[in-house]
C-alpha cells in the first residue's frame, strides 16, 4: 500500500464551514454599516467529503454544491447599493499533529474561475444595486507534505453592507 492510500486512510477534513448571511456592523473594515439591507445564504453550512487520492493530486477539494446568497436591497420600489463581504471568524482552520492548517487553503470562488483565499478581515466578493443573487463556490486546498492528518474548520462570515 502507497504512503499516499495510508495517509488518506488516517486524514478526516470534515472541514465544517458555517456560513452565515448577517446585516453589516459598524466595525466592518470593506462592508460599512447599512439600513434597508439583508441575505439568506444555502446551504447553512458546508462539511467537505473526506478527500481522496485524486483531492491530493489535484490539490485540492470543491464542496460538491454551490452556495446561493439571496440579497434583499431596496427601499419599498427603489434599489439600493450593496457589498457582499466574507471573513473567517479564526486566523486558521485549526491544527493537527502540532501544525496550523492556514486559512487560506479555504478558498471561494464567484463562478468566474477565480479562486479568492480567505482570510480574518473583510473581503469585498462583489457590489450591486437592489434585489440579487451571487452564486460561489468554496474549496479546501490540499497538501500531501503539508496536511497532516485532522478535521479542520471555521466559521464563514457574509456581510452585506453598503
Amino acid at each position: 500500500m502507497s504512503t499516499r492510500v495510508m495517509l488518506l486512510r488516517r486524514w478526516a477534513v470534515a472541514a465544517l464551514v458555517a456560513a452565515t448571511a448577517l446585516p453589516a456592523h459598524a466595525s466592518a473594515q470593506q462592508c460599512s454599516a447599512a439600513v434597508l439591507r439583508d441575505a439568506s445564504i444555502s446551504p447553512a453550512s458546508i462539511a467537505f467529503s473526506t478527500p481522496t487520492v485524486v483531492d491530493f493530486d489535484n490539490q485540492g477539494i470543491v464542496y460538491g454544491s454551490v452556495v446561493t446568497v439571496n440579497i434583499t436591497s431596496s427601499l419599498w420600489i427603489l434599489p439600493l447599493s450593496w457589498s457582499l463581504c466574507v471573513n473567517a471568524d479564526t486566523p486558521n482552520l485549526g491544527s493537527s499533529q502540532g501544525v496550523s492548517k492556514p486559512l487560506t487553503d479555504l478558498q471561494v470562488e464567484l463562478m468566474d474561475g477565480n479562486w479568492r483565499p480567505i482570510t480574518s478581515t473583510q473581503q469585498r466578493l462583489r457590489t450591486g444595486n437592489g434585489n440579487a443573487t451571487v452564486q460561489l463556490r468554496v474549496r479546501m486546498r490540499l497538501s500531501w507534505d503539508a496536511d497532516p492528518p485532522g478535521t479542520f474548520g471555521t466559521v464563514l462570515r457574509f456581510t452585506v453592507g453598503s
